[in-house]
């Protein structure tokens, strides 16, 4: 089996292709004839990315479940609002 590593082009951290790497590619366009440069495509992974505040796309979101209040919480609120009131 063949197994090819890749590196990040930013940190230098070695792993796998997919979930862990992002190919990110800038250019800078001016107003006017012939002012384009383009900064070529280098792959950086995923914490590089987040490091630097760029919105990934394809980056699962995860929801976070509204925790359950437990039935002592809600009789201990029950009790302070009828003594507190």
């Amino acid at each position: 089996m063949i197994e090819t590593i890749y590196t990040c082009d930013r940190c230098q951290k070695p792993g796998s292709i997919g979930t862990e790497y992002r190919e990110m590619e800038v250019s800078v366009k001016k107003i006017g004839p012939h002012c384009k440069h383009n900064a070529g495509k280098k792959l950086w992974c995923i914490g590089c990315v987040h490091h630097c505040g760029i919105f990934d796309p394809y980056e699962v979101k995860k929801e976070h479940p509204v925790p359950v209040p437990t039935f002592e919480s809600l009789v201990r609120e029950i009790v302070q609002e009828e003594i507190g009131g």
